[in-house]
C-alpha cells in the first residue's frame, strides 16, 4: 500500500526566489519553481505570503505524479501573483485556491496539461478587496482533462472580475468550468468563460455553466459564455444566468425560525460550498464556513 505524504509548511517569496525552512522528500524547490517528483501521493497545504510587487511561480508535476494542493495566501496589496502549473504525463493534480485576504491583487494563472493527465482545480474566493484573476487551462496533450470550479463572494463595493478559459489543443480532451458567484451590497462581480477547441482536435468536449445570485438592487453582476469551435466531431455547451436571491426560500427558513442574515447566510453557503469539495478536508470546509459567515456580515 501507499504512503501517503502529509505537508503543511508556509514559503515566502521575495528576491525572486522561494524560501522556506525545509521540504518533505519528492518536493524540491529551484529558485521560484516548485517541483514534485515523488512516486508517492503528496498532500500538501502551502501558505503563501507575498512580498514584492510582481511575483512568478512555477508548479512542475513530473509523469506519474499525484498531488493533492490547498494553497492560501497573504499579502501582496495590489501586486501581481502569476502561477505557472506544468502537469506532465499521467501526472494527477487536485488544487484548492483559497484567497481570504483583504488585499487587492491580480491573479494569473496558466495551467498546461499532458497526455492522459488530469486536473481538478478549484477557486474559493472571499476576500474583502478587488480582484482580477485570469485562469487560462490548456489541454495539450491526448485525453488531458480539467475540470474547474469557482466560488466568489463580491461585497460592499469591491469589484472583481474573473476570466476562466479552457483551450483544447490535442484529440479526445475534455474541459469542464463551473463558476458560481454571490454579490451583496453594492459590489461588482464578472464571470468570462471561455472555452475553445482547435481545428484537427476531434472526440473533445468543452462545458462551462456560469451562474450569479444578486442580494441587493445596487449590486452589478454579469456572466459572459463564449464558445469557439473549429471542429465538427466535438461536444460543447454553454449556460450562464444572473438572477436574484430565491424570495419564496427566504421566506420558508424565515418561517423556522432563521433571522433573514442567517438564512441568507444558509442560502449562501449551499450555493458555494460545492467548490471545496474538489479536496476531502473537513478542516478546510469549517474554515470556509467561518469566513463566509464573516464575510455576509451580521
Amino acid at each position: 500500500m501507499e504512503q501517503e505524504v502529509k505537508l503543511e509548511y508556509s514559503i515566502s517569496i521575495k528576491d525572486d526566489q522561494i524560501h522556506s525552512q525545509d521540504l518533505p522528500a519528492g518536493v524540491k524547490i529551484d529558485q521560484t519553481t516548485i517541483i514534485f517528483e515523488s512516486s508517492e501521493p503528496i498532500s500538501m497545504n502551502l501558505n503563501i505570503e507575498i512580498e514584492k510587487q510582481d511575483v512568478e511561480v512555477r508548479y512542475i508535476l513530473n509523469p506519474g505524479v499525484s498531488v493533492e494542493l490547498i494553497e492560501t495566501r497573504s499579502g501582496g496589496h495590489g501586486h501581481h501573483l502569476k502561477r505557472q502549473i506544468q502537469v506532465k504525463e499521467n501526472a494527477h493534480l487536485a488544487m484548492l485556491t483559497l484567497d481570504e485576504s483583504d488585499s487587492s491583487i491580480k491573479v494569473s494563472d496558466e495551467v498546461e496539461i499532458d497526455r492522459f493527465a488530469n486536473v481538478e482545480s478549484a477557486y474559493a474566493e472571499l476576500s474583502l478587496s478587488d480582484v482580477t484573476g485570469k485562469y487560462a487551462y490548456h489541454l495539450i496533450g491526448e485525453e488531458a482533462s480539467a475540470k474547474i470550479k469557482m466560488a466568489a463572494l463580491s461585497s460592499g463595493q469591491y469589484k472583481k472580475s474573473y476570466e476562466v478559459s479552457l483551450l483544447h489543443s490535442a484529440k479526445v480532451t475534455y474541459g469542464e468550468m463551473n463558476n458560481y458567484g454571490v454579490v451583496k451590497d453594492q459590489g461588482h462581480l464578472f464571470f468570462d468563460g471561455i472555452g475553445h477547441i482547435e481545428k484537427g482536435y476531434s472526440q473533445s468536449a468543452t462545458h462551462q455553466t456560469s451562474r450569479i445570485m444578486v442580494f441587493d438592487k445596487e449590486c452589478v453582476a454579469k456572466a459572459n459564455p463564449y464558445l469557439f469551435i473549429d471542429e465538427y466531431d466535438v461536444k460543447a455547451s454553454h449556460a450562464a444566468g444572473v438572477g436574484r436571491m430565491d424570495e419564496e426560500h427566504l421566506f420558508y427558513l424565515q418561517s423556522r425560525g432563521m433571522t433573514k442574515n442567517d438564512a441568507m447566510r444558509l442560502i449562501t453557503y449551499g450555493y458555494l460550498i460545492p467548490v471545496v469539495d474538489v479536496i476531502d478536508n473537513e478542516t478546510v470546509k469549517q474554515a470556509f464556513n467561518e469566513t463566509l459567515e464573516k464575510r455576509m456580515g451580521d
